[in-house]
Formats: C-alpha cells, structure tokens, sequence
C-alpha cells in the first residue's frame, strides 16, 4: 500500500490522501553508530521491551498503529569492546591502571598503557 507513494508520477494526489489517511506509518529507530555513544542503544532495548509488554493506552495505541522496526546497536563490535572494557575496568582495584573507553571500535590508549593494564609488563 504504501509502495505506491514511492512514485508520484503514478499516484494522484487524490489517491496519496487516501492512502496517508489509511496506510501504517513505518517508524525505523537506530543507534549505537559509535561505540562509546551508550545512551541511545539502551534507551531503544528498553523501548523495544515497552512496546512488547506494556499495556498502557499509549503503547496499545502504537502497536495498533505503526510498524516499528528497531536497530538499538549498528555498530556491534565496537559496543562489544566498549562493554567488555567496562567490565575490565570495574574488577580493577582501587589505583589500578585502567583500559580508556574506545571510540568507533578504535582504543585510544597506547600500547604500554593497554599492557599495563592487562598485567602484563612488556610494551
């Protein structure tokens, strides 16, 4: 149905109303294009859970609705590192050396400062 809005040289504006008054809108929510950018992809799993369990007017009124497609994380290898370093880093005692946050799936720290804070002592 809303195939048809694609091209306007074959819909009339007539036909274009008709169909914006009773097609579904299509909603597509993405985040997590950088790694250390964490807000926007547990904001999106939390309104994915929402949309599947709550029963509020509000949420009906969306599921009726809209279709909705949710992407809470793009860039998957970057926020697996991300999150892996803070659970590194949240182990390490009190004054330890610890690993610095990534950026687009890239560390920004050195090679002596990673391999002290792996325990390691070479550089």
């Amino acid at each position: 149905m809303l195939g048809e809005l694609t091209d306007p040289r074959k819909t009339t504006e007539a036909r274009a109303q008709q169909l914006l008054h009773t097609a579904k809108p299509i909603y597509y929510a993405i985040s997590g294009m950088h790694s250390p950018e964490t807000g926007g992809p547990e904001m999106l799993i939390e309104l994915a859970y929402r949309l599947i369990v709550e029963e509020t007017p509000f949420i009906q009124n969306i599921r009726n609705n809209v279709i909705t497609l949710i992407t809470p994380v793009i860039e998957v290898d970057g926020r697996e590192k991300q999150v892996d370093t803070y659970y590194f880093n949240k182990k390490r005692a009190q004054g330890d050396a610890r690993l610095p946050l990534m950026y687009a799936g890239q560390s920004t720290c050195s090679t002596t400062t990673t391999a002290t804070a792996w325990g390691s002592s070479s550089s």
